[in-house]
């Protein structure tokens, strides 16, 4: 088997179990109520005071509400989190939203550990962002992927800012970052 093929482990998540995707449940949701009953006061209960929009602009418009929300919900839907460990080094791409993947090189990585983190405190939510310090203890900046969840894998790099990659499964990730740091003497943390 050639090394560049060899997986230690590979990890996909989706954002269609994440936060994000259940906020754009609830306004889709909403937009629908309010929607209803606009349509309603203007279809059934005619206002009689001012110049009332003309029922059919009132249908394209809210019809047309109604699609650019569902695209989205199935835009985001569509959108992964991918990790993969090589013996070599790390692999992520969030597919659909990031064009370019990110290559984490072995030699790259002085140090690592699987650590709880405050998504929305120390980098804003869920996605690919940028940490941002907290009142209680500044971090030295860096970026986090994640999708979902509170548990990732933080790597310390040689030159360069942190990066954390957001895991729903800790333990797995854990054994194959030990894997791939202790082949030819590499330095683990964990």
């Amino acid at each position: 088997m050639k090394e560049a093929t060899r997986i230690y482990y590979k990890e996909e998540q989706c954002l269609r179990h994440s936060p994000a995707i259940w906020i754009l449940y609830t306004v889709f949701l909403m937009y629908i109520l309010i929607s209803a009953w606009s349509l309603y006061q203007q279809l059934v209960l005619k206002p009689s005071g001012g110049h009332p929009s003309m029922d059919a602009q009132l249908l394209i418009s809210m019809g047309a509400g109604m699609l650019i929300l569902l695209a989205i919900i199935i835009f985001m839907s569509r959108v992964k989190l991918v990790t993969v460990i090589y013996p070599s080094g790390i692999r992520i791409n969030f597919q659909h939203i990031v064009s370019k993947e990110r290559f984490i090189s072995k030699a790259e990585i002085s140090r690592f550990e699987i650590r709880k983190y405050k998504p929305v405190l120390e980098y804003g939510g869920w996605g690919m962002r940028s940490q941002r310090p907290h009142l209680i203890r500044a971090r030295r900046f860096g970026t986090a992927y994640n999708i979902s969840g509170n548990i990732g894998l933080q790597l310390y790099l040689r030159n360069g800012p942190k990066i954390l990659i957001g895991t729903q499964n800790p333990t797995g990730m854990e054994r194959a970052m030990k894997k791939l740091m202790k082949e030819e003497g590499g330095v683990v943390d964990g």
